[in-house]
């Protein structure tokens, strides 16, 4: 696929909520349509939204750019990088318009006329037209190994996700079973005394009661 070459629909962008989209409208197939100032309701907010500007050529399902900015990978990819930078705070609309002389001197007047009409929605439009052009022009081989990359990361955050999740339970006791139990001591066998009276004063007492006690007096 070359990279001029859209999936069915014409980005379009929306000022009022910033959605960025493709436009379902004029996919009329086998045949050749220019934009100029066109509009088409924003799928997320229903207000106007504006589509890119351009001579576009419907096949089937494809989208072909015949007479828009003449982009290439290159460029749309340091044009991009300028578009993050602003995004970020690293650089402002004069650098951008200044990057965009500099690298599409051809299309320079159009992207700026459109940027001062804009503002930001360009810089999106941009960024997402980079990332179609991109992906559908990638090969097969390197979608799998995107695939594969990802599919590969995913394990990685799950082992540490499962981790995470060990050390911060509370840890359960572990048994130690090698540590010897301790025994208790072996109670002296009582004798049978001491089975009938269990301490000292309740001996004493038993003895005494066992004594002859002494006559009175007056039985003498």
């Amino acid at each position: 696929m070359r990279p001029n070459m859209l999936g069915q629909g014409v980005p379009a962008s929306c000022d009022y909520c910033g959605a960025i989209f493709r436009s379902p409208a004029w996919l009329i197939s086998n045949s050749t349509i220019t934009f100029t100032n066109c509009q088409v309701t924003c799928i997320r907010c229903g207000n106007p939204a504006k589509v890119l500007d351009g001579t576009f050529s419907f096949i089937g399902d494809l989208v072909e750019v015949i007479s828009a900015p003449e982009w290439s990978v290159d460029a749309l990819a340091r044009m991009r990088a300028v578009i993050e930078r602003h995004r970020t705070g690293g650089a402002t609309l004069d650098d951008v318009i200044n990057e965009i002389k500099s690298i599409a001197p051809a299309a320079s007047d159009g992207l700026i006329d459109w940027i001062k009409a804009n503002g930001i929605g360009l810089l999106g439009l941009l960024v997402t037209l980079l990332g179609l052009w991109l992906s559908q022009a990638d090969s097969e081989a390197d979608r799998e190994a995107r695939s594969l990359e990802l599919h590969q990361k995913d394990r990685l955050i799950g082992m540490l996700e499962r981790q995470l999740e060990q050390r911060l339970s509370p840890e359960a006791p572990q048994e130690n079973h090698n540590r010897p139990v301790a025994q208790k001591p072996l109670k002296k066998p009582q004798s049978a005394n001491d089975a009938k009276h269990p301490n000292r004063k309740a001996r004493r007492i038993a003895k005494s009661n066992t004594r002859p006690k002494p006559k009175p007096d007056w039985l003498r």
